[in-house]
């Protein structure tokens, strides 16, 4: 089965083929890595800075920007190896991000649906009165997992989270993560550091 990073591999292949690393400074403490299209455009153009002392690495550029700490003297090749194929593993050093996760709304209910329990749902239903059939029900919480959608957060509405407790009294530990999957520019983060990376010491220049 083709999984997240399966698919954003794949991207990060049609869209870095033509990138090129160049290694704009390095030494014991510090490394910065340019990684964009040979032919100068900034489209999908990413710097990487290294802070070997603290192991940091901070990403900037055309993708967004993040800065993921591990609070110990790390060499690049050690970032390189902890981040790829991890991207859990990458964000939880996370100290600050531009992009972390995005929401879907029919996920979020099929979540919703998973949590509460079709049966809870269609016995609620039955004995509420607030509602004639399921597809009024469905309509209703999209509507406010709609209205929780706010920029890249996701931040229940009074409403969903009312809901949600009419079949879990501790939906608060599950509500505001339903329709939650991983931002893809973390793994193009992590695929282009690794292809930057690479790419140096292929030449053995890093």
């Amino acid at each position: 089965m083709k999984t997240e990073w399966d698919k954003w591999f794949k991207h990060a292949q049609e869209h870095f083929k033509n990138h090129k690393a160049k290694l704009v400074f390095d030494n014991e403490n510090f490394t910065v890595i340019d990684w964009r299209n040979a032919d100068g455009r900034s489209d999908y153009y990413i710097n990487f800075m290294i802070d070997k002392r603290r192991g940091s690495l901070h990403v900037d550029g055309d993708l967004g920007s993040s800065i993921a700490t591990w609070y110990n003297r790390l060499k690049v090749s050690d970032l390189k190896s902890y981040i790829y194929k991890d991207v859990g593993y990458y964000m939880k050093k996370f100290q600050c991000t531009s992009d972390k996760y995005c929401y879907d709304s029919d996920a979020a209910y099929s979540d919703f649906e998973e949590y509460a329990g079709i049966e809870n749902i269609e016995a609620y239903i039955e004995t509420s009165y607030e509602y004639d059939d399921l597809e009024e029900f469905k309509r209703d919480v999209i509507e406010e997992i709609d209205n929780s959608m706010r920029g890249k957060d996701f931040i229940p509405t009074e409403r969903l989270y009312e809901i949600a407790s009419e079949f879990d009294a501790d939906a608060f530990e599950w509500i505001d993560s339903i329709g939650q999957s991983i931002d893809g520019r973390v793994y193009l983060w992590a695929i282009g550091f690794n292809m930057a990376v690479k790419q140096l010491e292929d030449i053995a220049v890093l």
